[in-house]
């Protein structure tokens, strides 16, 4: 039993590309080497992989993408500085690095098909989307491919800021955000690090933000036990508290690609768990 834990072990193992000629914070899980090599990825490398770099010049890219197929599963830019960030400290880093191996979870609960669905719709976006505003997840209008970006991204965003907290925690977490806006601990919220407060304060009706279709605070409002509400300074009214991330982890499923699917799921898995508000505070992030 212990070797075959082991071998269950190997097999899901992954490889991890670093990088610090890609955008600040910049990470990508494409899973290539368990998965398979099936989806041009020139617009993928150039975004998480090279930047502009002048390696996608001659043999030194093509090279590349061979050996992106076999080895890499992950890929980690640590590069700093950004239009957010005055430097990248550790638990920003640590931060992209939950969110990425988030995503292998969902790979290794949701199989194969699931991934590479999503994989593909994310690269179809950076290719449609490339040195746009809307890059690398695309305008939220796509109906054939941002349904299930929006549920694989935000369930990894949630994670990403929700176990850096546990790890850093107030005392020792830095400035951080999402949005394009900086939080630092106890920003209008005492007593939460900035990760808590960029999740607490995400709001899905900033219009500023491109990406605001993407729930990323969606969880933290189900799970956390403040009630915070519009009249209060809040983004939305959040009368929802009590759920935990392995309820949240349980509502995935396979056939589910869409946040709407996965809403009806968990009231389905938690009858009669606060029903009502549950599906408004859905809606009030658009589903």
């Amino acid at each position: 039993m212990q070797r075959q834990k082991i071998l269950a072990c190997q097999q899901l193992a992954s490889k991890i590309f670093l990088t610090d000629l890609a955008a600040h914070g910049a990470g990508s899980s494409p899973m290539f080497s368990k998965r398979g090599f099936d989806v041009g990825p020139q617009e993928y490398v150039q975004f998480f992989i090279l930047g502009n770099s002048s390696l996608f010049l001659g043999p030194t890219f093509t090279a590349l993408l061979i050996a992106l197929k076999h080895q890499v599963d992950i890929s980690i830019s640590y590069k700093g500085g950004s239009s957010d960030y005055t430097s990248f400290a550790s638990d920003d880093l640590k931060t992209t690095v939950y969110h990425e191996l988030t995503h292998t979870g969902e790979y290794a609960k949701l199989g194969k098909t699931w991934y590479s669905q999503f994989v593909a719709s994310e690269i179809s976006e950076i290719v449609s989307t490339i040195g746009s505003g809307n890059s690398p997840y695309g305008g939220g209008s796509n109906s054939s491919v941002d349904p299930i970006i929006g549920l694989g991204e935000s369930w990894a965003y949630h994670i990403g800021h929700y176990f850096a907290d546990k790890r850093y925690g107030y005392s020792y977490s830095s400035s951080t955000g999402e949005q394009g806006i900086l939080y630092y601990n106890g920003t209008g919220i005492a007593g939460l690090s900035s990760h808590l407060i960029t999740l607490e304060n995400f709001n899905p009706n900033y219009t500023s933000d491109p990406f605001r279709w993407i729930p990323k605070g969606l969880y933290y409002d189900l799970l956390d036990t403040r009630n915070e509400t519009k009249a209060t300074g809040g983004p939305v009214d959040d009368y929802v508290l009590g759920f935990t991330n392995q309820q949240f982890f349980n509502a995935f499923s396979s056939s589910i690609k869409d946040v709407s699917s996965y809403k009806t799921n968990l009231i389905s898995q938690n009858p009669g768990n606060q029903t009502t508000q549950v599906t408004n505070l859905f809606q009030q992030y658009g589903y």
